[in-house]
């Protein structure tokens, strides 16, 4: 759920600022015509091999391999629909290899908790960049920001299982139609991934795509990461507990989020203790112009999660098993279902911010149905933060074995 602050040792960044080799063109598709389809789309930059070698060197990264290709990367705007399933967009990021000369494998990219609207992929953070490492072996990148993220409107439905789908999901259409305009042949393979919030995304896409769009889609492999699987039960039971939380600002994250789309209360404020009823509005706008860490310097000192509510709500919360807010969480578990493409679930022992819990509780379950699952702990005693490139590698050795 946390944002994983992989940022390659900034290397990235100066990347995007010296070599950067084109950028800002634009064009528009001016009426759009359903679900996916491109709104607009902005040429970012073309990043050489040369660029990505050196940078990948000097971050400690040749473990990745060298890049293949040059990448172009745009950012994208299309359409999709909001938590109320009305027509509205999102946008994205789309990394493409040029000159491969044979059709390409689709993978879509699912970043990690971001509070701030423009800390996303299409804004080139977001940790895009990771994205990238895949681009320049030879898939096509798709890497959507989520609703209320970017140039979508509105707050962002955080940990809403429903519209990340559908985001995804229309982000991969567009992605298509994209690669299809630039006569790019894809050769049918899609590859889903992501760490954090972004492993949460990742399942709620490979459940909908393989319920509802499996003749649209045809899914070769899923990775989820440090996934919080389980929201009702192991995530809430860590955040809920009378006990210091290492990022207590995903509790507020949630209760604002979610009351935006269930609406159990006319105001979320109306459940927050007194001064965090004034203090924490400011930070869940449609604007939504703070960061994560930001947010939390307004919270508790303890930084016990629920001391922001009214005790006389949350006793109402723990004792009530199908209280709204415990029910709304169920409604966002993940791991109740049966995958048909396999799985690589990576969650290290040493995370505190999504139990491994969650993973180990999500691997039981599918393979009991019958899933094809592989659940490994990529970096023994790793936390939410060094789990997170040894989960990308393992997921990029694996895909790389399927890959056409």
């Amino acid at each position: 759920m946390h944002k994983h602050l992989i940022s390659l040792k900034g290397l990235f960044v100066a990347l995007f600022i010296s070599f950067l080799v084109s950028c800002s063109s634009s064009s528009e598709t001016p009426t759009p015509t359903g679900r996916g389809t491109v709104i607009s789309k902005t040429l970012q930059g073309s990043f050489t091999t040369q660029a990505l070698k050196l940078l990948l060197q000097a971050g400690g990264l040749s473990g990745f391999g060298d890049p293949k290709f040059d990448v172009e990367v745009y950012s994208v705007i299309y359409e999709t629909i909001d938590t109320k399933g009305q027509k509205t967009q999102a946008s994205g990021m789309f990394a493409m290899p040029k000159n491969v000369g044979k059709a390409l494998p689709l993978a879509s990219y699912q970043h990690g908790t971001v509070l701030q609207k423009n800390d996303v992929p299409s804004r080139a953070k977001g940790s895009y960049e990771v994205g990238l490492l895949w681009a320049m072996d030879g898939y096509v990148v798709a890497m959507p920001d989520f609703l209320g993220l970017g140039d979508s409107p509105g707050l962002h439905p955080y940990i809403h299982s429903a519209s990340e789908a559908t985001a995804v999901v229309d982000m991969l259409r567009a992605s298509r139609s994209l690669a299809q305009s630039f006569n790019t042949q894809l050769n049918g393979q899609v590859f889903l991934f992501g760490y954090s919030q972004g492993g949460h995304v990742t399942a709620a896409a490979h459940r909908e795509i393989e319920a509802k769009h499996a003749s649209e889609f045809s899914l070769t492999a899923v990775a989820d990461l440090a996934t919080p699987f389980d929201v009702a039960g192991v995530q809430y039971e860590a955040l809920v507990r009378k006990a210091p939380f290492p990022s207590p600002g995903f509790f507020p994250y949630v209760l604002f989020a979610y009351n935006s789309v269930y609406n159990w209360y006319p105001d979320a404020t109306t459940i927050l203790a007194t001064p965090y009823n004034t203090t924490l509005p400011k930070y869940f706008t449609p604007e939504m112009p703070f960061s994560l860490g930001q947010m939390e310097t307004e919270l508790p000192a303890s930084k016990i999660p629920t001391d922001i509510l009214k005790p006389d709500i949350l006793q109402a919360i723990l004792a009530d098993a199908n209280h709204p807010i415990r029910k709304s969480l169920k409604e966002n578990d993940l791991y109740e279902w049966t995958p048909k493409a396999p799985v690589l679930i990576c969650h290290c022992d040493g995370d505190q911010h999504v139990p491994q819990a969650n993973s180990l509780k999500a691997e039981q379950s599918f393979k009991s149905r019958g899933a094809n699952v592989t659940f490994q702990n990529p970096l023994a005693g790793g936390t939410h933060f060094t789990c997170a490139l040894p989960s990308f590698a393992a997921t990029k050795r694996w895909f790389d074995t399927l890959k056409k």
